[in-house]
């Protein structure tokens, strides 16, 4: 989003006076949210988090782990033998393991249909 525009200060000027906002901010857009809950149960390498979310290039899924990465929400370690990247849950992420599990059991609950 370009930072002089007025959609840029108007979230600007509501994140400030809303948390929930800036909380949405941080885990919005198609695919944060999946891939956050791809790792609330294990951890995954970016081949096996690809092969798992239907959809998503290979593009977009490396730069919505780095926007996670970049707002804490997820760690990458390298592993030695075989040579891959893991991604998994930072601590900050594991916090907010209990509000995406509640979120998943309320649209699961209310029968919320995909747009």
């Amino acid at each position: 989003m370009k930072k002089m525009t007025s959609n840029h200060e108007n979230r600007i000027m509501i994140g400030q006076k809303c948390p929930l906002t800036m909380a949405m901010d941080v885990i919005s857009g198609r695919w944060k949210a999946v891939i956050l809950y791809r790792l609330i149960h294990q951890d995954m390498g970016f081949h096996e988090l690809h092969r798992s979310i239907v959809g998503v290039s290979e593009k977009v899924l490396a730069r919505q782990l780095s926007a996670l990465a970049k707002d804490q929400l997820i760690e990458k370690q390298k592993q030695a033998l075989p040579e891959k990247t893991v991604y998994s849950l930072s601590e900050r992420g594991h916090r907010l393991k209990p509000i995406l599990l509640d979120l998943s059991g309320w649209a699961k609950k209310e029968k919320l249909k995909p747009f």
